[in-house]
């Protein structure tokens, strides 16, 4: 992990040792302002101050290797740790970060039909999660499932990206090459605008870098 500082449009290394022993998969800012999360393929998540020192304060080390993590609303880090073989063992954790320490507050076991990749922060204390064939929005007060969307899905999305209370965009991996608007409400539909004035931007392998917003 590379700490940089953006100045007069160029970028300088500030910190370049905060090391995990396998891939990062995400890098997370915290709530809080003063940290930031990471997972990675080495089996842990951990917390980094985000000014000098920026060192580690704290650690999870767990038997699956760490895809995601986001921070909802309340202040809760969920994290998504999966086992890359046949079967595709999954677990979801909930965390609360205080005094340096990072507490399990509640667990979701995978299962044949709940097997998370991604998860994101939604407004209002929701967030989204990226199953094999659906997506699922959950409550970040008592992690229940408010809505699963699942009309014409087929395939897990990689990234998402929330408009307002109700649309978001998704992107969908493999080969399908698709940028989709999702309505919360059920209604699934494709677009390629915004719906409240706010641009979205996506890029691909493709070397396509792609801005979407309302009225073009």
């Amino acid at each position: 992990i590379k700490i940089f500082e953006l100045k007069n449009s160029s970028l300088s290394i500030l910190k370049s040792h905060l090391s995990h022993d396998n891939a990062v998969s995400q890098v997370l800012p915290l709530r809080d302002g003063n940290h930031f999360a990471t997972c990675s393929m080495d089996y842990t998540i951990r917390i980094f101050k985000s000014k000098d020192p920026y060192e580690e304060v704290a650690k999870h080390e767990d038997e699956k290797k760490a895809l995601s993590i986001a921070q909802i609303e309340s202040g809760v880090i969920a994290s998504i740790h999966m086992e890359n073989k046949d079967g595709e063992d999954s677990i979801m954790h909930f965390w609360s970060f205080k005094n340096k320490e990072l507490t399990k507050v509640h667990t979701i076991e995978g299962n044949e039909d709940f097997k998370p990749f991604f998860v994101w922060a939604m407004k209002k204390n929701k967030f989204a999660i990226s199953c094999k064939n659906y997506l699922l929005i959950l409550n970040g007060s008592n992690f229940n499932p408010i809505r699963k969307i699942e009309e014409d899905w087929k395939v897990q999305c990689s990234s998402f990206f929330q408009l307002d209370d109700e649309y978001a965009y998704v992107t969908c991996g493999g080969t399908f090459y698709q940028i989709l608007l999702v309505d919360f409400s059920c209604c699934f539909k494709e677009n390629t605008e915004a719906m409240d004035g706010e641009s979205v931007i996506s890029s691909s392998e493709d070397g396509k870098l792609i801005i979407a917003n309302k009225g073009k």
